[in-house]
């Protein structure tokens, strides 16, 4: 029986089960497709630009990362200093082989990017991060405390432990490629103080204890919510004083996402190199369209049309 005779003569519910997926797979590679070539676009259109002579708007940095001053930034399941962090913890259902997610959650700390001429803020809420690491461990309880420096034979093929954990960082000191929208925080542009006072009071929350003792007046070590309207009050006085008169240690410029739900790119790999992983997956999810997306036509055609 050839091909186009065994769809001609599947039953209506077995052709649908095929039919249905076959249209999602290829809608996926079509969107991944569209994905991969406008990301690749925008990456080739940006010029680069030294953070000292960088405009604003959407700008192509590169640089090294840097942890900004306060309470360093620590990974929640390895416990490692690092600038950014994403992790997820998932626990294993008893009497069940299915993992459910319990705990989650990405760094929305900001810091330092340095590359030479000068140094910018990243905000990194709402970029698409490729980091530098990624581990993925099993444990036997809800928080591991560190990340197994070097997995053994029997780890990898036989993992034990009711928890799986998941954790990708950028490390501190390390090359990184920066895409999205910069931002003057002196800039004549009123707008800009709004910008100001956040990433000032990002940077306070980077120091709990000392947010506390400033701000804890009645010594309960939980800051209420009037405290938290006062310390709000003291971070726009004080970044109205930076903006008008802008000291040499203030930090001038900040890269965050670009208006309009445009790409904010935050990569440990190179321009080159990301270039070609876009180019790689453009082709990739081009042949997966093509292959799915054709045979699901010809084998509607088939059923629409079958042959007298």
């Amino acid at each position: 029986m050839s091909p186009a005779e065994f769809i001609r003569e599947l039953q209506s519910p077995h052709f649908w089960m095929g039919f249905l997926p076959a249209v999602l797979v290829a809608g996926l590679a079509f969107r991944a497709l569209f994905r991969n070539l406008s990301h690749l676009r925008l990456i080739a259109d940006t010029p680069g630009s030294l953070i000292r002579s960088a405009s604003q708007g959407l700008v192509e940095l590169e640089g090294i990362t840097e942890m900004m001053e306060g309470t360093p930034i620590i990974a929640p399941l390895s416990s490692q200093r690092c600038v950014w962090y994403r992790y997820q913890v998932e626990e294993k259902t008893e009497g069940k082989n299915e993992w459910r997610v319990i705990e989650s959650g990405v760094s929305e700390a900001i810091f330092h990017l340095n590359d030479g001429t000068g140094r910018c803020i990243i905000d990194p809420d709402g970029a698409e991060v490729i980091p530098s690491i990624t581990q993925g461990w099993r444990g036997h309880s809800r928080r591991p405390g560190s990340a197994p420096q070097e997995e053994s034979f029997w780890d990898r093929f036989l993992p034990r432990g009711s928890y799986r954990f998941s954790e990708s960082r950028i490390a501190e000191g390390v090359p990184v490629y920066a895409l999205g929208y910069l931002k003057s925080l002196v800039s004549a542009d009123p707008s800009t103080l709004n910008d100001a006072i956040r990433t000032l009071i990002r940077r306070w929350k980077q120091d709990p204890v000392q947010l506390r003792k400033r701000f804890d007046r009645d010594g309960d070590g939980v800051i209420s919510p009037e405290e938290w309207e006062a310390a709000l009050r003291l971070a726009e006085q004080e970044a109205i004083l930076e903006w008008q008169q802008p000291s040499p240690s203030t930090d001038m410029n900040l890269l965050k996402k670009p208006p309009e739900g445009r790409l904010f790119l935050l990569s440990t790999l190179p321009e080159h190199q990301l270039k070609s992983r876009y180019r790689r997956g453009a082709l990739l999810s081009g042949m997966v369209f093509l292959l799915v997306g054709t045979s699901a036509a010809w084998a509607l055609y088939l059923r629409v049309f079958p042959l007298e």
